[in-house]
């Protein structure tokens, strides 16, 4: 489980976000990071809680992470949105519904693997895969 805390901080940066935190921000006990300076997604800790930052469209929040959680969240800022949409149709992070459609792409890139069906399909599962498994944390 993961928390907004150093150990969060630690594994935040070594996946290449940057702390674009205010100083203001950061004496109230606050943090932002951003996968590029100008971006508009981010992650915010507010004290406890972690939220992600959907652009203009909301954001997920949660005081703690599961592993899923934080891989999905790390799939939200990696992948392109064409990649992404096969997680959210809207394009928008949602813990339960990208953690449920993660399984269910597995599933069908078996599928597509045993049968030597559709390559295209195949390689965007495989991508996406790759990189969610490529996730790791000590």
């Amino acid at each position: 489980m993961f928390e907004a805390n150093e150990n969060l901080v630690k594994i935040l940066l070594s996946n290449g976000f940057i702390d674009t935190t205010s100083g203001v921000d950061k004496t109230k006990g606050k943090r932002t990071f951003k996968l590029l300076k100008n971006s508009k997604k981010k992650i915010h800790f507010d004290n406890i809680n972690i939220r992600v930052l959907n652009s203009n469209k909301g954001f997920e929040s949660k005081s703690v992470l599961s592993e899923e959680d934080l891989k999905a969240i790390l799939l939200y800022f990696k992948l392109s949105s064409s990649d992404f949409k096969e997680l959210n149709s809207d394009n928008i992070l949602e813990f339960n519904e990208a953690n449920e459609r993660i399984k269910s792409l597995r599933r069908e890139y078996l599928r597509l693997q045993a049968t030597d069906g559709n390559l295209l399909r195949r390689v965007k599962l495989e991508r996406i895969i790759e990189l969610y498994d490529s996730f790791k944390f000590n």
